[in-house]
């Protein structure tokens, strides 16, 4: 079971919403723009919107990276060098 965090208070939310969130966050991004075989990362902390995006990005046929917020803009350049992204979702 995931939790979110609505007007301040956490609640639940089963499997089948989280899926059709999903669903639904992969639905908007390929209609936007195509993501299948795209190299996508994203920059935040653990939470609900990670995994999200995570799974949307995967079921449209894309390979995640995941940057940690505590990397130095030293090491992110590096990561890009080595493994160059072509979406970057950040944690606001």
């Amino acid at each position: 079971q995931f939790y979110t965090c609505k007007k301040g208070a956490w609640t639940p939310m089963n499997l089948s919403d989280f899926v059709l969130q999903v669903q639904n966050l992969a639905h908007y991004l390929n209609s936007k723009n195509k993501l299948y075989g795209m190299r996508v990362a994203i920059m935040a902390e653990n939470s609900l919107h990670w995994d999200l995006v995570q799974f949307a990005s995967l079921i449209s046929g894309s390979a995640v990276l995941g940057i940690s917020t505590h990397e130095s803009l030293k090491n992110i350049n590096h990561i890009y060098q080595s493994a160059p992204f072509d979406v970057l979702f950040l944690d606001t």
